[in-house]
């Protein structure tokens, strides 16, 4: 067992016939995560998050291939506090927070982050053995058709006269 403190008890886990007795949301953490227990627990606090029939449930963030789950937004806040990194964009090389950037996994299973969903379309249109930019991936024109200046214009019918 995790936890030796046995004058105050905060989670009971029975597991079989054995009953573990934990002090603390910490040891009930390390337990979960020294058993392999998936439990609906706050990621951040470790407290247990309670689910009522048409409550919203828990926030979740999904982060370095795990979902996560947390108790509410300050938990969440504090999250995203303690492991945001800044990367650069794999396209444009712009520096990013973690959290604010589109990632992408290619046919390979590798993990690419993007600062924007132009720079993600541009590099897969490069992994597909095309070429360009973002400009010319959504300008009206396509980069190698040609382009009309052609402005169609609306023709209305004479006036008819009254006969006389």
């Amino acid at each position: 067992c995790v936890c030796v403190c046995v004058w105050q008890v905060l989670h009971e886990v029975s597991n079989g016939s054995v009953v573990h007795r934990l002090c603390s949301n910490s040891c009930f953490s390390k337990f979960r995560a020294n058993k392999g227990l998936k439990t609906n627990c706050c990621d951040q606090c470790g407290a247990y998050i309670y689910t009522k029939t048409g409550s919203p449930g828990p926030e979740l963030l999904f982060h370095e291939g795990q979902q996560k789950r947390f108790c509410n937004t300050t938990c969440l806040g504090a999250y995203k506090k303690k492991n945001t990194r800044v990367y650069p964009c794999v396209w444009c090389k712009t520096l990013c927070k973690n959290f604010e950037m589109l990632s992408h996994v290619d046919r390979n299973g590798k993990t690419s982050l993007f600062c924007s969903l132009c720079c993600t379309t541009s590099y897969k249109v490069k992994q597909a053995g095309l070429t360009g930019r973002c400009k010319a991936l959504f300008s009206e024109t396509p980069a190698g058709l040609p382009s009309t200046s052609h402005t169609p214009s609306i023709v209305t019918p004479p006036p008819r006269l009254p006969k006389p």
